[in-house]
């Protein structure tokens, strides 16, 4: 009988991390790690770790003892508005910490395993300056995320056989109970008849979590090498005009989705769209319009009722 593959999950109480360990249970034996917010699912083993710290991670791989290892810690939140220089800096050493130091720590300490890497990267690595960027596009970034991002690729790829980095655009769908994504939020907020304000300053290929997981399956299998792929939807659309649309199809009142005010140095949006012919033409995957999208996200409501 063929043996179980086991598979870590760095970062696995996310809304990624989540919805890849629910998936990936039904045909692997999954661990995932978490920092702060303690998440259970049953038949998945979960670690309280800290991934930038060696000896946390040192005691879970080798107790899990992967096949696959998958880093998707932290979030893809920028410095907020109204800070200060020193607490900029501050931001952007945590921003470095997580995204840069996490997964050189993981990988240092898993290699003498030789899993697997999956690496979920993001759009940040690019300026934004004119959009549909493709994995052979020179990364050129304006921000210590996509910097943190960037130096994490080079590193994996300097040290790893058998990696695959996954730059994702931004992923939409319904998180786990305690720890809600930014779409749940957007539904309870204007449910409760209170505005939802929201930018249209970058524009992206926003695609269903659920596809992404279907993806990340499938890539689990790819024979050893190093890969690098995109992966994203094939609406281009602003994060304002995408609340819209989700509003209008979904029957919410979209007169509480109010436009936040541009700054004055913000002429045009940057588009941070991503080009996924590669993944079409090497993978046969099939990635989504903006309606196929909720099609699938409404599927899965309606399942879960």
């Amino acid at each position: 009988m063929k043996a179980v593959k086991t598979v870590l999950i760095i970062g696995g109480s996310g809304f990624v991390g989540s919805h890849l360990a629910l998936k990936l249970r039904e045909h692997y034996k999954v661990f995932i790690t978490y920092k702060e917010n303690p998440i259970f699912f049953e038949g998945i083993t979960s670690y309280k770790a800290n991934a930038a710290e060696r000896v946390e991670m040192q005691r879970v791989i080798f107790t899990s003892t992967p096949n696959i290892v998958i880093f998707c810690a932290g979030n893809n939140k920028l410095p907020p508005p109204g800070l200060k220089q020193k607490e900029i800096e501050n931001f952007n050493r945590w921003i470095d910490y997580v995204h840069a130091g996490g997964p050189s720590t993981v990988l240092d300490v898993s290699n003498v395993l030789k899993p697997k890497f999956i690496y979920i990267s993001n759009w940040f690595v690019f300026e934004g300056k004119r959009g549909n960027y493709k994995e052979t596009d020179t990364t050129v970034t304006s921000n210590a995320l996509g910097r943190a991002k960037l130096n994490a690729e080079n590193y994996i790829r300097g040290k790893s056989l058998d990696f695959v980095s996954i730059r994702s655009s931004p992923l939409y769908g319904v998180g786990p109970v305690k720890h809600p994504s930014e779409l749940d939020q957007f539904i309870q907020v204007i449910s409760s008849g209170k505005r939802f304000e929201v930018e249209d300053t970058e524009i992206h290929s926003f695609a269903p979590i659920d596809a992404f997981t279907d993806f990340v399956a499938q890539i689990i299998n790819l024979p050893p090498g190093k890969k690098n792929y995109h992966f994203g939807g094939l609406t281009k659309i602003d994060k304002y005009s995408f609340y819209m649309r989700f509003a209008e199809r979904f029957g919410l009142d979209k007169k509480l989705i109010q436009k936040k005010e541009r700054k004055d140095y913000v002429v045009e949006p940057s588009d941070y769209s991503l080009n996924v012919s590669k993944i079409i033409n090497e993978l046969n995957i099939k990635p989504l319009l903006l309606e196929e999208g909720f099609d699938l996200l409404e599927k899965k409501l309606i399942a879960s009722l």
